[in-house]
């Protein structure tokens, strides 16, 4: 049987986590307990753990031409990630996020883009990346892109053209580029987004319906919607079905990265074949583990608790 190869497309980043008793206010600095350093962006983090679970994953990224570019391409060099399409960038630097983790696992997040914006893809090269994949995945972050978007609906529409199946997480379009969504219309197969983000979409609209009719608008054949410790669901153009949470993590350790885990988790299992079911439930599985360690990468360079 022929490889299952992944395009994953989106921001790659350098995380910085610092472990802090309390958030600093204005004019007073606190000082962490503990400090680490790894590879992340929600890309990033997909494609690690599609490769922990057997899936070849191409990445398509950009870094800038700076020390934490190097840094983050001598941490990915032995992780197994096809890294051809990640490009350097020479007027931005690397992507990087300051994550501030409370003891009661709550987080605050300060972050920079970088080079992440300036990630561009022409059709030809869309074309390229899509001739070498089974499917093709997203980051809704590439809406936010200096060129507005226009690589993210390159890469999808090439897929769709190709008969390929594609999906989208919608985090950065729910929250600051709504007016994009209707963009995304008959280039999605797979939908993913969090219950924050179903939320800011829907507003005072029920939310599962509200759900179903996004499902239908795009033209996508299922929304998987993250539920946290609840499980996610699964919302069709024509059922609901909630999938419960059956490894529920009380006392997570850090939570970043689990939705790219549940993403990564969903995307292998429907392209080897399970139902929107079965997929859902591997989901909810990786996204529990993904809770249990320090950082978002799932392969060698992710970052554990000590």
């Amino acid at each position: 049987m022929a490889s299952l190869k992944v395009a994953v497309a989106g921001d790659l980043n350098v995380d910085v986590f610092l472990k802090v008793q309390a958030l600093p206010r204005l004019d007073v600095s606190v000082a962490a307990h503990s400090a680490r350093v790894g590879p992340g962006g929600v890309a990033g983090n997909t494609a690690s753990h599609l490769v922990k679970l057997g899936v070849d994953a191409l990445l398509v990224a950009a870094i800038g031409n700076d020390v934490l570019g190097e840094y983050l391409s001598a941490r990915l060099r032995d992780t197994g990630i096809n890294l051809g399409y990640v490009h350097v960038v020479k007027v931005e630097s690397t992507g990087v996020m300051v994550i501030m983790l409370l003891p009661n696992g709550e987080k605050a997040i300060v972050g920079y883009r970088g080079a992440n914006e300036r990630l561009a893809m022409t059709r030809e090269d869309s074309r390229e990346i899509v001739s070498r994949v089974n499917h093709v995945h997203a980051s809704g972050y590439m809406a936010l892109n200096r060129d507005g978007g226009e690589s993210l609906l390159n890469l999808l529409s090439e897929g769709i053209k190709a008969g390929l199946t594609t999906s989208v997480d919608l985090e950065g379009i729910a929250m600051q580029a709504k007016h994009f969504l209707p963009k995304l219309k008959g280039l999605v197969t797979y939908v993913f987004l969090n219950r924050g983000e179903a939320k800011e979409l829907c507003g005072t609209e029920p939310l599962i319906s509200c759900v179903r009719n996004l499902t239908k608008l795009l033209g996508a054949s299922a929304t998987f919607m993250k539920l946290g410790k609840e499980g996610s669901a699964v919302v069709t153009p024509y059922r609901t079905e909630p999938i419960e949470q059956e490894e529920v993590i009380h006392r997570p350790v850090d939570t970043t990265g689990a939705g790219d885990a549940f993403n990564a988790a969903v995307i292998a299992s429907l392209i080897k074949g399970a139902s929107l079911t079965e997929a859902a439930k591997e989901g909810n599985k990786a996204g529990a583990y993904a809770c249990t360690y320090l950082g978002g990468f799932a392969t060698k360079g992710a970052i554990h608790q000590e």
